[in-house]
């Protein structure tokens, strides 16, 4: 590796260091007893959900469209994902557990958490939950909400203001 690359590799591994500390170990459950404490926005794709999640591609862009408004509501991010299989299976979390509380959330009963579908017929309505009142909204449900989409709203949430509000610089 040459110089400009070690510089690079630096710059890197110190923007990791940094979202860490100020933005994602906050919001991580450190064992499975904490996951009661938790407030969670989790993104799924189920196998009994008759609509669909959309391909490969839709759920990378709404996990991390998902995951950013997780954020920036303050609320620990989770990945309930088993169509076709367990997200696990081929994907394991790595510096941020997004399936440490899955069992916890699965087992709430539907009175304690609180759905949202971003598919057909209503993805015209998603640029409304990044928007700041709609997300500040979010505070005022319960501690689980789901998210179920085939949607990547990515572009539409960097152009919202509260993304550079959130997220400076």
């Amino acid at each position: 590796m040459n110089r400009r690359q070690n510089i690079g590799r630096a710059k890197c591994i110190k923007s990791i260091k940094y979202v860490w500390k100020h933005f994602l170990e906050p919001l991580s459950p450190d064992s499975l007893s904490d996951c009661p404490e938790g407030r969670f926005l989790v993104y799924n794709c189920r196998n009994n959900d008759i609509h669909p999640c959309g391909g490969l591609g839709d759920r990378e862009r709404g996990i991390i469209s998902y995951f950013l408004l997780a954020l920036q509501t303050g609320r620990t991010f989770a990945i309930d994902v088993d169509k076709p299989c367990e997200l696990e299976q081929f994907l394991l979390p790595n510096l941020y557990n997004w399936s440490r509380c899955k069992t916890y959330i699965r087992s709430l009963p539907a009175n304690e958490t609180r759905v949202i579908r971003l598919q057909k017929p209503r993805r015209k309505h998603y640029f409304k939950l990044f928007q700041e009142p709609a997300s500040s909204n979010l505070s005022a449900c319960p501690n689980v909400v789901h998210i179920y989409t085939n949607i990547a709203p990515l572009k539409g949430y960097y152009q919202q203001t509260i993304f550079k509000k959130v997220f400076p610089g």
